[in-house]
């Protein structure tokens, strides 16, 4: 079961969030992140579980493929945390940018489920043709499928309520901070969630999850 990270920014602390909760909760899982987890000092590992976490960039796949790499990740769960106009060598507008998310979200099949930041209006705008489910996490509408309220930033990170379809399920801690880290979260917890894992897994590993 691929799962595929995507967005302007937060891929890969999301990637490395997302495998973390799964590999602590012994789900034995493979990832290819683009950054260094903390809690095991590489980003990458071949698991022996059903699924491979993959940070999914819409930079070019290679010299001889111009098209964005996430194109060849055939994700079943897909997360879009944000699109704004990026890598102008290769877009020269913001909608080539929209157009390869379009293309990307295309390819979860309707037994899959694309995970959006339902607050960044070119993620909604690039999700309205998925075949697929759309699960949306949101700091502005409690209603989402996946929401926080009471949110407290301290000095070792961030406590907040999460919300599941407007009811809250648990009291959660992160080591990481701000507001764009709780948006994250929320995005690797709507994952962990579709991968399998239940709340209690989640609270259990989230304050272990030392970032990248």
């Amino acid at each position: 079961t691929s799962i595929v990270i995507t967005g302007t920014h937060g891929k890969t602390t999301t990637s490395a969030l997302t495998s973390w909760l799964l590999l602590d909760s012994g789900r034995d899982p493979g990832f290819l992140v683009g950054g260094e987890m903390r809690n095991l000092g590489r980003g990458y590992r071949l698991g022996g579980g059903p699924h491979f976490v993959l940070e999914g960039d819409v930079y070019n796949a290679a010299f001889f493929d111009r098209g964005p790499k996430f194109l060849h990740y055939e994700p079943r769960l897909l997360f879009v945390g944000n699109i704004e106009y990026d890598h102008a060598d290769l877009y020269p507008d913001i909608d080539s940018i929209l157009d390869a998310f379009r293309k990307v979200i295309a390819l979860v099949p309707p037994d899959g489920a694309v995970v959006i930041n339902a607050d960044d209006s070119r993620v909604v705008e690039a999700a309205q043709e998925s075949r697929a489910p759309l699960i949306r996490v949101s700091l502005a509408d409690p209603g989402a499928d996946f929401s926080a309220r009471e949110i407290a930033f301290r000095e070792s990170g961030t406590d907040f309520t999460l919300l599941e379809a407007g009811l809250p399920t648990a009291r959660l801690a992160s080591s990481l901070v701000g507001t764009h880290n709780v948006r994250n979260a929320l995005g690797a917890i709507a994952l962990a969630r579709g991968a399998g894992l239940s709340t209690t897994e989640i609270a259990r590993a989230l304050p272990r999850f030392a970032g990248v």
